[in-house]
C-alpha cells in the first residue's frame, strides 16, 4: 500500500516512510504496468516488483427463480 499524507507531505510504502521522489517513482510504475496476457493482471508487491496474477472467475448471480430451479434439479439428481 502506498500513501501520501497531503497535510504533512509525508509518503509511506507498506507503513514505512519514504521520500517524495520514491513515492513519485512508485506512482509512475502504477500508472504504467506491463501488459498482461488475457485472463491475468499485474500487481506491484512490497519489493516493487510486478507479479502476474490470474483474474478470479466470478459466477454471475442467479435470480431467486433460477436458484430454486437449480436447487430442485440438485434434489432430483438432474444436471451437475
Amino acid at each position: 500500500m502506498f500513501l501520501k499524507n497531503y497535510t504533512t507531505g509525508k509518503c509511506y510504502s507498506y507503513g514505512k516512510e519514504i521520500s517524495a521522489e520514491e513515492y513519485a517513482e512508485i506512482m509512475d510504475m502504477l500508472k504504467n504496468p506491463p501488459d498482461a496476457p488475457d485472463g491475468y493482471y499485474y500487481t506491484l508487491n512490497e519489493e516493487l516488483k510486478w507479479e502476474l496474477c490470474e483474474v478470479p472467475v466470478v459466477e454471475e448471480e442467479l435470480t431467486e427463480v433460477e436458484q430454486k430451479a437449480r436447487a430442485y434439479d440438485i434434489l432430483m439428481g438432474v444436471g451437475e
